[in-house]
């Protein structure tokens, strides 16, 4: 009879750790199949896996982050705007949230947390509302995610996390877009002060490399420059981020270690594009830096749970071993991350004809072989003689 009526008193409140893990586990039954979807191109098929959203739901920035991003690739750029306004508001509330679940990740794990986003996500995240901004001509919209980018550079608490040039170009070309000069000459230095390999003026945002693709020649660009007086800037994104406890190689493969772009106009080429980020690697060192804060705390929470397991073990021997098993079952890493982002985040700044209705991109691997052809007719946002798009290859 002892032993029942401890199991009774203990059972619901063991019951209640497990719900909670479960709430945290189980929330997102949808997004492995939106993801697996978004990367076979079924992108109305995968809006419908993450039809409905509860911004109550620890993966809430998460699943906006994903579904946002659906769109975006799809075309519906006011919708992704929407889901990443709703994303960047349900973070900004999470700095106020209750402290109620910070304290079951000491006993649980870190994924019981809402989930916040890395650092460089957050970034991308205001890097990719810009875009939208452009394609819909909101030129003023994409400013204010400027401002949102520097801000987080200017943040001293991420001073020693990973922090992508991609993301600042795209400041500093919002800022141009404003007519905000001034602003927009002192991202540029920013952004080149960052890279090695690219070579950024800081007057114009021009870009080229230390060293061209064989293929491509710089009289071809001047020929170009004198004959097309308007400019297209290209957001080209390429493959897609490591799932999660996953390397980015076999996902990639077909890629290889540094694919790129060639844009041409009217069947001319123009030029081509530059690798600014690469999102594998900005994981990893995030990973790296995060690494010695997680080890000191899952030492702490595993303490936790074999004294909490002991002190139930006291009075009933059978409950505590049952406890013991449900809390070290629920031991995990939180891995949770935003996988539809692309792996190569690259620009591409060209001379186009001043009625560009379409333009193709060639995408090669580092040695110059084809692997895909796409012809881009939106979007093509038009901003006095600069012409924005952006394309995506899976």
């Amino acid at each position: 009879m002892t032993e029942r009526r401890a199991l009774s008193v203990y059972l619901p409140k063991l019951l209640l750790l497990v719900l909670v893990f479960i709430e945290a586990g189980c929330s997102t039954a949808g997004l492995g199949m939106a993801r697996a979807n978004f990367y076979l191109g079924c992108f109305d098929r995968a809006v419908v896996n993450l039809e409905s959203i509860s911004e109550n739901d620890t993966d809430a920035v998460l699943l906006f982050m994903e579904r946002g991003m659906i769109q975006h690739v799809k075309g519906d750029y006011a919708a992704s705007a929407h889901d990443w306004e709703k994303a960047v508001e349900i973070v900004e509330y999470l700095d106020y949230y209750s402290l109620s679940r910070r304290s079951a990740s000491i006993i649980i794990n870190d994924q019981v947390i809402s989930f916040r986003g890395a650092p460089y996500e957050i970034m991308l995240l205001h890097a990719f509302s810009a875009k939208n901004f452009w394609a819909l001509e909101q030129w003023n919209d994409a400013a204010v995610e400027a401002r949102n980018i520097i801000s987080l550079f200017e943040n001293e608490n991420l001073a020693d996390f990973p922090l992508d040039p991609y993301s600042r170009y795209v400041a500093a070309f919002c800022m141009e877009m404003a007519h905000d000069i001034d602003g927009a000459l002192y991202e540029y230095r920013s952004v080149s002060n960052m890279l090695d390999d690219i070579n950024i003026d800081t007057q114009t945002g021009s870009i080229t490399a230390d060293q061209d693709h064989p293929s491509t020649g710089n009289t071809t660009d001047i020929r170009l420059e004198q004959l097309w007086p308007s400019e297209l800037v290209c957001f080209i994104s390429i493959g897609q981020s490591p799932a999660e406890n996953a390397c980015a190689c076999h996902a990639n493969y077909r890629w290889g270690s540094a694919p790129y772009a060639e844009i041409y106009c009217d069947g001319k080429y123009a030029g081509r594009s530059y690798t600014f980020a690469n999102t594998h690697e900005l994981m990893k060192a995030t990973n790296e830096k995060r690494a010695a804060l997680l080890a000191a705390k899952d030492t702490i929470r595993i303490l936790i749970k074999d004294a909490v397991a002991n002190a139930v073990s006291e009075k009933n021997a059978i409950t505590g071993e049952i406890l013991r098993l449900i809390l070290f079952s629920c031991e995990a890493p939180d891995s949770r991350r935003w996988e539809t982002l692309p792996l190569y985040l690259q620009i591409a700044r060209v001379p186009c004809p001043d009625n560009l209705q379409s333009y193709e991109v060639i995408f090669k691997r580092k040695d110059g072989q084809i692997l895909a052809r796409r012809k881009i007719t939106r979007p093509l946002a038009r901003r006095d003689n600069v012409i924005v798009s952006f394309c995506r290859e899976l």
